[in-house]
């Protein structure tokens, strides 16, 4: 369990209905699986990403992602790791070099796909 993690969850107020539901059927796979956090998860796992900006806001850092064959933001699996601010920040730091700081939460974001599992991101700002 990642006790952190579902105190965010918990306390978070979305700004939608959809956000609501979100965010329990979150809630529930995390109380539900042991193995949230692992690739060994076939269902569904946690994953972090970051989302790279200049400071104006003008500019976005992008990375190739060799699976999608696409560009992408930054990130990747937990493997095990229950703070997913620390895999965001990890991933960004392996896929970029650079060393974020101070981060703000943000929100949620839901990706539907009929070609991939649904991904929810929890948003950060730094």
């Amino acid at each position: 369990m990642a006790p952190e993690l579902e105190r965010q969850l918990a306390a978070y107020h979305p700004c939608c209905e959809q956000e609501a539901v979100d965010r329990d059927v979150m809630l529930h796979f995390l109380r539900e699986n042991t193995d949230a956090f692992t690739r060994e998860n076939l269902v569904a796992h946690f994953t972090a990403s970051s989302w790279i900006v200049n400071s104006s806001r003008t500019h976005a850092l992008m990375a190739w992602h060799n699976l999608y064959r696409a560009w992408s933001w930054t990130g990747g699996h937990a493997d095990g790791e229950t703070d997913l601010l620390s895999v965001a920040l990890r991933e960004a730091r392996e896929e970029t070099g650079l060393t974020l700081t101070d981060y703000r939460y943000r929100g949620i974001v839901t990706f539907v796909s009929d070609r991939w599992p649904t991904e929810y991101m929890h948003l950060f700002t730094a």
